[in-house]
C-alpha cells in the first residue's frame, strides 16, 4: 500500500513517514499541495494523509481541485479549533479526519479502517485491461503506464470503460452513444477518441490500440489481466 503524506510541518511529516514505513506502508511525502499535484500525476496512491492548514493552498482547496472523479481516499489532519474545516473537508470528499495532536496508533487504526472500506473491489476482482505498456483499471477508472498514473477526464474514462468491456468487438457511434448516454450526433466521441489516442498511442495517426474500421466503429486492442 502506497500512502502520500501532505503536511507543511517538517518534523511531523518525517515522523509520519517513519511510523508508516515501520508498519509496512510505502510512503511518499510532500510539504505542500503544489508539489503533491506532481506526485499524484506520477504515482498511484492507495490513501492520502492531508493537513488542512498549509500555506499557498489549503488541504480543502486541494480536495476541491482534485474533483469528484478523484477516488483515492483522504484522511484529513485538523487542529482542535478547525471544526468548520472538518465539515468542509468531509463535504468536499474526505473519508475521515483526525484532530491534532493525535496518537500514531489512532492514525494507523483510521488508515486501516479506510483501506478496508475502500479497497474491497481490489481484493475481489480488479478488471484490468492491458494494451502495450498501458493498463486500464475498469474498477477504479485509472489509466497507468508502467505504474505511472496518466490523467484522464471523466468522459475519457467512460469511453475506455465502454471499449474495454467489449474487447475484440467494434462499437459504432450508436453503440457508444447508448452506453455513454449522449446524443448520437454529438462530436464528443470523436474528440474523446482523438484525445485518448494522443495519450496512449506512439503515433496517434496510425493507432495500434484504439483502432477503427469504416462502417464498423472503434475497437480496443488489448487483453484482460487476471492478477496483479
Amino acid at each position: 500500500m502506497h500512502i502520500l503524506v501532505i503536511d507543511d510541518d517538517d518534523r511531523l511529516r518525517q515522523l509520519l513517514k517513519d511510523f508508516l514505513k515501520k508498519n509496512n506502508f510505502k510512503v511518499s511525502v510532500s510539504p505542500n499541495a503544489i508539489k503533491a499535484f506532481k506526485l499524484l500525476n506520477e504515482f498511484i496512491f492507495d490513501l492520502i494523509v492531508l493537513d488542512v492548514m498549509m500555506p499557498e493552498k489549503t488541504g480543502i482547496e486541494l480536495i476541491s481541485e482534485l474533483g469528484s472523479e478523484f477516488k483515492t481516499p483522504i484522511l484529513l489532519l485538523t487542529a482542535l479549533d478547525q471544526i468548520d474545516d472538518k465539515i468542509k473537508g468531509l463535504k468536499s470528499g474526505a473519508d475521515d479526519y483526525l484532530t491534532k495532536p493525535f496518537d500514531p496508533e489512532e492514525l494507523l487504526l483510521r488508515i486501516n479502517n479506510i483501506l478496508k472500506r475502500t479497497n474491497i473491489p481490489k481484493i475481489k476482482a480488479h478488471k484490468l485491461i492491458s494494451f502495450g505498456s498501458y493498463q486500464w483499471d475498469n474498477v477504479l477508472k485509472k489509466l497507468n503506464k508502467d505504474n505511472i498514473f496518466i490523467h484522464t477526464t471523466s468522459f475519457e474514462n467512460n469511453l475506455l470503460t465502454a471499449l474495454s468491456e467489449n474487447l475484440g468487438k467494434y462499437l459504432n457511434r450508436n453503440d457508444l452513444s447508448t452506453q455513454l448516454q449522449i446524443n448520437s450526433n454529438s462530436r464528443n466521441i470523436d474528440v474523446g477518441i482523438t484525445r485518448l489516442r494522443k495519450k496512449i498511442e506512439e503515433n496517434p495517426r496510425k493507432p495500434q490500440f484504439i483502432v477503427n474500421a469504416r462502417g464498423k466503429g472503434w475497437l480496443l486492442r488489448g487483453h484482460p489481466v487476471t492478477s496483479r
